[in-house]
Parts: structure tokens; sequence; C-alpha cells
């Protein structure tokens, strides 16, 4: 399942960066540099103040991704420690940001998916709760 949520933010997030720096391109499942690069696994969680993004199996998001988190007032990024090692970012994000739309999109998705499997699941369990009545 691969769906495109930047499209609709980006010439919004183009404009922030005064067109000189491409926008990373948020999925439900992680975050890519640019269509051809490789998945940078992640998972969004809702915050108070706005959308977490944590980096999933010892995922180092890339400098252009941290780049556009880094200086801004509107978010932070990170490290998440191990042994005194960085193996993983946390990047919180602010309603503010020029990519919160992005962000935002990406969380929905990705609530979307879970949620469909949640109902399969209630599904499964429950037709096969009648298949062992029967």
């Amino acid at each position: 399942m691969t769906l495109n949520v930047s499209e609709q933010a980006q010439p919004q997030a183009s404009k922030a960066l005064s067109g000189t720096q491409k926008a990373p391109l948020f999925r439900w499942n992680g975050i890519q540099d640019d269509e051809d690069a490789p998945l940078q696994e992640a998972f969004y969680a809702k915050c108070l103040d706005g959308i977490a993004i944590f980096g999933r199996c010892a995922c180092k998001f890339s400098p252009l991704v941290r780049s556009w988190f880094e200086r801004s007032p509107y978010s932070g990024v990170r490290g998440i420690l191990y042994q005194r090692r960085i193996v993983s970012y946390r990047i919180d994000l602010r309603q503010a940001h020029p990519l919160y739309p992005q962000v935002k999109a990406a969380y929905e998705t990705q609530e979307a998916y879970s949620n469909s499997i949640v109902e399969d699941a209630e599904e499964w369990k429950h037709d096969t709760g009648k298949e062992v009545a029967a």
C-alpha cells in the first residue's frame, strides 16, 4: 500500500524554504526523500500539540528529512539513545509547521489502515465463533 500524501502540501512547503530544498514524501508507513529513494520506516502518533514521528527498526532519518525539522520553531528532532548511541529519531511537529498537512495526512492514513486490520480481526473472530457453535 503506497500512498502519496505529500502532493497537497508540497507547494506550501516549497515556499517555506524559498524553493531551494525539496520536501520529503510522507507515506502511511514511512518517509522517502523522493519517489525513487528507499523507504525510511516510521510510525506516527498524536501528541498534545501536534504529531510525533518515530523511526522504526533503528531508522536514522536522512539528512534531508532531519533538515526540515531541526531548525524550525515548530518542530524538533531528538535522538533515541541505546548504549550512548543514536539508534533512531523522534520528530515532534506542531500544527504551524509547513509540512504539518502532509504529516497529518500520513497519520490519518496510518490510522485508517490500523483500524481496518482491527475490524478484519474482529470480524474473523465473530465468524469463527459462529462456525464453532454450529
